[in-house]
């Protein structure tokens, strides 16, 4: 169970790797998704974020954690995989892995751990070189987003999502800022805002410096935004800024979520199943977890689903004595 403040500290944390993330997007030639992705594991190292000059780092927050009496310690971790060359076919290089683990020492009970296979997906400029509110996710596949549907469906766990890199609104013209501001606020119109999470979301719509108005966001299969407006449309419904789907399941396991935080296409707890202890492990980039999964004929052959991802990526944090 996490503070008000320390949700906080956390929003911005992640919210300013966001920010380094995103502005690879409104260069003159926009980062791939593959060089992305790199970066953003980059980042997680505490001197890479400084050579980045990230606005807020790691060092910052761990001493702003440590200014008061919740004792709360935060990891950050990246495993690069190497694979077999038989299964180089199995990986793309613009997918990693996610886990995201909450220990709470006081109340074992509390703890949670959650494991994500996410595909990476870029938006890509209109023709006018400009983004704008039509501008598309054109690298999404319909070929390759059925296997994903297939291998989430045989798995029996919801735990494949499409990782979304965007423009952050700021980086571009009034007009396409404006309409995605409105966007944005007709979907949390009927929100209440009478627990913790949903505190920060009102003082975050208050902000002048919104971490919701991001770039990066974590999107489910099911009707996935086709373009920016559509991703700004689905916030906290099919769509979640990739801070705040940290945080949500860092602190998922508070019993009183509801409206947005209680959906079920943003949080959900890893399965204690022999099938969820294997989804952890190829999460993880265990490529030996593969000769137990008797995966369909129409998920092999010559086009398998992608799920050996190429990093790992752990975000851990504890609650309780240990700060390290």
């Amino acid at each position: 169970m996490l503070s008000p403040r320390t949700i906080r500290l956390l929003l911005r944390h992640f919210d300013a790797l966001d920010d380094v993330v995103a502005s690879r997007l409104t260069r003159k030639r926009p980062w791939q998704e593959e060089a992305l992705t790199g970066l953003l594991c980059d980042l997680l190292d505490a001197e890479t974020q400084e050579e980045e000059r990230v606005s807020y780092t790691l060092s910052q927050l761990l001493e702003d954690l440590g200014k008061t009496d919740e004792p709360v310690g935060v990891n950050l971790r990246v495993d690069t995989h190497q694979y077999p060359k038989h299964l180089e076919r199995w990986v793309t290089q613009s997918d990693f892995g996610l886990i995201i683990n909450y220990q709470d020492q006081f109340d074992r009970s509390l703890s949670t751990s959650t494991s994500w296979l996410m595909q990476a997906k870029r938006l890509f400029p209109s023709k006018s070189g400009h983004y704008d509110t039509n501008s598309k996710f054109e690298s999404i596949n319909q070929d390759q987003h059925k296997r994903m549907q297939l291998l989430r469906e045989w798995a029996g766990e919801d735990f494949i999502r499409y990782f979304l890199y965007c423009p952050r609104p700021k980086k571009l013209d009034p007009t396409v800022r404006e309409s995605l501001n409105h966007a944005r606020t007709k979907a949390l119109s009927g929100e209440i805002f009478d627990y913790t999470l949903g505190l920060e979301l009102r003082d975050d719509l208050l902000s002048d410096s919104p971490t919701i108005a991001s770039g990066l966001f974590v999107a489910s299969l099911e009707d996935t935004p086709k373009n920016l407006i559509q991703t700004h449309e689905a916030i906290f419904g099919r769509v979640t800024p990739f801070s705040w789907f940290l945080v949500q399941h860092i602190a998922s396991a508070r019993s009183s979520r509801r409206g947005v935080h209680a959906s079920p296409e943003s949080v959900r707890a890893t399965s204690r199943t022999q099938r969820g202890k294997d989804i952890e492990r190829l999460v993880r980039g265990d490529h030996r977890v593969l000769n137990g999964f008797d995966l369909p004929e129409n998920m092999s052959g010559e086009s398998p689903p992608n799920v050996l991802p190429a990093h790992t990526i752990e975000i851990s944090v504890i609650c309780g004595l240990d700060r390290h």
